[in-house]
């Protein structure tokens, strides 16, 4: 080892104090705290909103800022409050001197994971009922698409059935005038023109 990485290590591990120490720990830690916040207030959300909504009324607007509001200041609440708690029995060191901020503290995190924990819960049957309603417009959909489907080929088997019928007829009318002969000009084109019909349409089947 270089002597400029020795004194490097050694000014590391001598001369750096809990903040340079603990640095990258306190980033990613408040980091999450952060995002917990928010996820706490996303899932809350959705209990709350459900409780306002009964209270306030159909009005999604002030239903949703208020309960942005409500779940905002709470996580704020319990940010500080936790903060104060945790300075208060660091200078005193004694948890009998900090019992009111102690259990005010307890209380507002309990609530918290209460309205969190609800809120995932109406959360999920949200997003349950979402599938119920999506696959239930699929197969209402699929319902549509086949009674088109079915309309269209009872149309096109009657369109069929018609005209089989209809050259059944012609076809009897060519038997009837082949068996009396002699034939006129006109009758023969005619024989010979429904042949050729049936031959075109039997080529096109």
């Amino acid at each position: 080892m270089k002597i400029e990485e020795f004194k490097k290590l050694e000014k590391k591990i001598n001369n750096q104090n809990f903040n340079e120490g603990y640095k990258t720990i306190n980033i990613v830690m408040t980091i999450l705290s952060w995002f917990g916040h928010f996820a706490s207030v996303f899932l809350a959300y959705f209990m709350l909103s459900k409780v306002l909504s009964g209270a306030i009324g159909d009005n999604p607007v002030a239903v949703f800022i208020s309960s942005i509001v409500i779940l905002s200041g709470i996580e704020l609440l319990k940010r500080d409050v936790f903060d104060k708690f945790s300075m208060q029995y660091l200078k005193l060191k004694s948890l009998q001197k900090v019992l009111p901020l102690f259990f005010l503290s307890i209380a507002i995190i309990g609530l918290s994971f209460y309205a969190s924990i609800h809120g995932a819960a109406e959360f999920a049957s949200k997003e349950k009922q979402f599938d119920v309603d999506k696959e239930l417009v699929l197969n209402n959909y699929k319902d549509s698409i086949s009674k088109i489907n079915d309309s269209i080929v009872v149309i096109k088997e009657s369109e069929i059935k018609e005209l089989k019928d209809k050259l059944d007829i012609k076809d009897k009318e060519q038997t009837d005038i082949e068996s009396m002969p002699p034939l006129s000009r006109q009758q023969r084109q005619r024989v010979k023109l429904k042949t050729d019909i049936r031959l075109q349409m039997a080529d096109g089947g």
